[in-house]
């Protein structure tokens, strides 16, 4: 174990090292944990939040997992420490707004201490299909990937993860992140209703108004 953890390690700082990037099959546990536990200025997130299998709710499997409850935790670590932490989740339907799991997996992250916005797909800047990506120090990014969608409930996702040290690659994606966060509405602002899509998109017609969604 330690020499395959010990080739892993080189491994991974050569790639770095060439290239500014590194691929990993699926969601890598110890990369997150230890870059959020690392991290001293800014955690800057995008996370979409998906439907299950059904179609028919929030998908908070992520959040409710082990990985995720510890990446939680060091997250509340880092704010104490000072660092900003804000995060945007993406809906892909605007009437998962009033899902319980959803309304339970925010209320977490608020908890938490972390700025939390709302925006809706279709109101997204588009760029080709954005992943889920995590910004540490405005340094590096750490971007995971579905290679696939779920047929079958309870089927795992398959995943690809990439961490990019690349100063442009990373500048574009802070740049996305501010688009997104300039489009998001504010979790506090949020007036759950029937009429949830248009609460989630009025984001837009407000931003045309000349004010703020802060």
């Amino acid at each position: 174990m330690a020499e395959s953890e010990t080739k892993r390690l080189a491994d991974t700082l050569q790639s770095l090292s060439d290239g500014h990037e590194v691929f990993y099959d699926g969601e890598d546990r110890e990369f997150l944990l230890a870059l959020t536990r690392g991290t001293t200025v800014s955690l800057f997130a995008v996370s979409w939040a998906t439907i299950n299998a059904e179609g028919a709710s929030f998908e908070a499997g992520f959040w409710l997992s082990d990985l995720g409850a510890r990446y939680l935790d060091l997250q509340r670590m880092a704010l104490r420490r000072g660092v900003l932490v804000r995060r945007v989740f993406i809906i892909e339907s605007a009437t998962l707004v009033t899902d319980p799991e959803l309304s339970r997996i925010l209320a977490m992250q608020k908890s938490a201490g972390i700025e939390v916005r709302l925006v809706e797909g279709s109101e997204a800047p588009q760029d080709g299909g954005l992943p889920d990506f995590v910004i540490f120090d405005e340094q590096l990014c750490y971007d995971t990937t579905s290679v696939s969608r779920r047929e079958v409930h309870g089927a795992p996702w398959r995943l690809t993860t990439r961490l990019v040290l690349n100063e442009e690659a990373v500048r574009h994606r802070i740049e996305r992140f501010h688009e997104l966060w300039m489009h998001a509405l504010p979790v506090n602002r949020l007036h759950l209703r029937e009429d949830s899509a248009s609460v989630v998109r009025s984001t837009k017609s407000s931003l045309a108004e000349g004010t703020s969604p802060a």
